[in-house]
């Protein structure tokens, strides 16, 4: 039986080195077979965390990774009939815009505070999202030739605008936890 790894312990093990070979990609002369997605169009939309599939997660099936992320940082303490009621407004809404808007304007859990908890949560959807839907996990096993980078340069927590400092660390402004991207 093979033990179980969070995406923490893989993060701890190989951050250095995935941080270096993408920087080192992103920044080379040379032709590098490497992979700069964000949207659902090009030859690798099946990447993005918009593109529509069918995805189980929290008991519920969501039609993009994007909304299982944003139901799922609804707040514990939101009680249950007003935690399903806004999980089916994020799950029945057909605009991204929108279902990232609700999730900027729900209150939040506060474990996603944490960085290393949204990772967790993403890296747990997206994980289904290939486990689930066979015709991607294949696709992306045809494709895992070239390094797959989410590119965006004005997003520096889930974009490629970063080496980002520890996230943990406090600028001496009370700032720890606050760069990047919130509405993510």
């Amino acid at each position: 039986k093979m033990e179980e790894t969070t995406f923490s312990e893989l993060w701890a093990r190989h951050r250095q080195s995935i941080e270096a070979d993408e920087i080192a990609a992103l920044e080379s002369t040379e032709i590098i077979a490497i992979i700069k997605y964000h949207r659902t169009s090009g030859s690798y939309p099946y990447l993005s965390e918009n593109y529509p599939c069918n995805i189980n997660y929290i008991g519920c099936n969501w039609p993009t990774a994007q909304h299982a992320f944003q139901a799922a940082k609804i707040n514990r303490h939101t009680s249950q009939n007003a935690r399903e009621q806004i999980r089916e407004q994020i799950r029945t809404e057909p605009s991204l815009r929108k279902v990232k808007e609700i999730g900027k304007k729900l209150a939040m859990d506060e474990a996603f505070l944490d960085r290393s908890h949204a990772l967790e949560v993403m890296f747990s959807i997206i994980l289904s999202k290939f486990l689930q839907n066979r015709h991607l996990a294949l696709r992306l096993l045809h494709d895992t030739c070239a390094k797959p980078v989410w590119h965006i340069d004005a997003d520096g927590f889930w974009g490629t605008k970063r080496i980002l400092p520890d996230p943990s660390a406090d600028a001496g402004d009370g700032s720890a936890g606050r760069t990047g991207s919130a509405g993510r």
